[in-house]
Formats: C-alpha cells, structure tokens, sequence
C-alpha cells in the first residue's frame, strides 16, 4: 500500500537534509564514478522508485538547488519528459543558487533498447533546452548509443562557456558514413574564453571537427574512443590521426580506444612502415 504524499514529503524533507550537498560544496571534475555517487544519492535514488516518487521530488525546488549534476535520461524505456526538465533546470538556475555550478550528464537509464529511432530528437530537444544556460556548466557528459545521435560540439563554442571545464561524448557504435563527415558547419570560433581542460570525444566527432579542436589553447587531455577513417588506405588513416593531434598544441595526454582501421585498398609496406612510424612519435610525444 502506498504511503500518503504527505507523509513522503515529510520523508523526502528528512533525506534532504542528510544528504552530503545540503551542508558542503561537490567540487572537482566529471567522473563516472562522482556521477555514479550521485545517482545513488538524493534525490535520483529516490526518484528512480516510481512516477509518484518522482513526481513529489520534482515539485520541491529546495530539492535541487546544489546539487552537483542535473541529470536527464534520453533512452525511450523511461525518458526524463521535457516539462519535467525544464522544471528541474529552472531549480537549479535559481538566482539563490548565487554562482553555483555543476555538471550536466545526458545519459541511458537502460540500455536494453539500443537501435532507438528517437534518440536523436530527444537529445536535440535536451540540447535547446539546456544551452541558454551553458554558462553555470562546470562539464558536460552525452552517453547515447549512437554516434549519430550526438550533436556538433561547436554548440558549445558560439556560446559563453566560462565554467565548462570537461566535455565528454560516449557512444557504443560508430553508425556514420563517409557523407557525413562533408557536413558544413560554423566554425568562427571564440578562442580566448575556451577554458575546457579535458575532453572524451568519439572517433566521428574527432574526425569531423578537428579544426574547432584546435581552438582549445588550454586543452590539457583527450580520449578518442571508437576511432576509424575513412581513407583509402591505412597508411593515411594514421597520419590524418597523428597530423590531427599534433596539432592541439596545448595536448600533454592523449588515450585511443577501440581502434579501427577499414582496409580498402592493399597497402605498400614501406607506406606503412612510415605511418606507424609517425605513430610511435605520437605515442611518445604523449607517453
């Protein structure tokens, strides 16, 4: 049987004021594990037990105000519904917030539906509610399950972005093709104001924005996961990714993942023998 509302509020009230973010300030990076640590915690843990639970969370403000992340889920199983998003964002954009700012994390409740049509809208719907307020973004996390789902990056740089330390783009597949990476977009970019430290971008962002990169003078680390080409031959897939990041001057720390290379045509050995040495440059260079 479940319990009166009024009695839940009074509950909910008791585990706010015991939980960490009520009496101190979350401070540091993004991580998967201080997103973990909070999705355990109030009031995500609580909100995750039903629409009734969730639905008293959200009609609180003095529940939101603080917190470390805002946290939506784009997957359809159980999607954050955009009236509700707005709320919660409007909480935590509260003047009495003072100049609180916190991470933003975009992510799968579940995972057990991954070709899902509508995850791309969702997550543009996300993107124009949440980028009027980029300014009070200390970092900000996608985790979809396609690439193609993602949206460009340079959303973040034709706007003030003066907190955003950390950006990370996760994905499971690499679902684009070689069309779209011809994809024209704006690349005037605000270089002084930049102040993003740390990226994690998938192998179809790095590929197709590796001018706007470049713009990030105080970039310090960057992980590329699920890193393919599209050339015609090895050889100069691996010197596209060397020239690429060579290029980001300020890089002192570099991390590939799930490497792929589509061998299309036989490539001369003494190609790649170059090419690999070239590599092993750019390994050391960040070793």
């Amino acid at each position: 049987m479940s319990l009166p509302v009024e009695l839940l509020e009074v509950i909910f009230s008791f585990c706010y004021l015991g939980c960490p973010h009520a009496v101190s300030t979350y401070s540091g990076e993004e991580t998967t594990s201080s997103l973990s640590y909070t999705l355990r915690n109030f009031p995500y843990n609580l909100m995750a037990v039903d629409s009734v639970w969730e639905a008293i969370l959200i009609g609180h403000s003095e529940y939101w105000t603080g917190l470390p992340h805002l946290v939506f889920y784009v997957d359809s199983k159980s999607p954050t519904h955009i009236d509700d998003a707005k709320t919660i964002l409007r909480y935590m954009l509260l003047p009495k917030s003072g100049s609180h700012s916190f991470h933003v994390a975009i992510i799968r409740r579940s995972k057990e539906i991954p070709d899902d049509a509508s995850e791309k809208e969702r997550l543009s719907n996300f993107m124009d509610l949440l980028l009027p307020g980029l300014q009070c973004f200390k970092g900000f996390l996608i985790d979809v399950h396609a690439s193609s789902s993602l949206p460009s990056p340079t959303y973040f740089s034709n706007r003030s972005a003066s907190s955003l330390i950390n950006l990370e783009y996760l994905c499971d597949v690499d679902d684009s093709d070689d069309q779209s990476l011809h994809e024209v977009y704006d690349y005037r970019l605000p270089v002084q104001g930049s102040h993003i430290t740390s990226m994690i971008l998938d192998g179809y962002t790095f590929r197709r924005n590796t001018a706007w990169l470049r713009s990030h003078t105080m970039l310090k680390s960057l992980t590329i996961s699920h890193l393919s080409h599209i050339s015609t031959d090895d050889a100069r897939g691996i010197l596209d990714v060397f020239c690429a990041l060579d290029a980001v001057y300020s890089l002192t720390r570099v991390k590939l993942t799930h490497l792929k290379f589509r061998d299309i045509n036989p490539t001369p050995c003494g190609s790649m023998l170059h090419a690999f040495a070239m590599f092993m440059r750019l390994l050391n260079k960040f070793g």
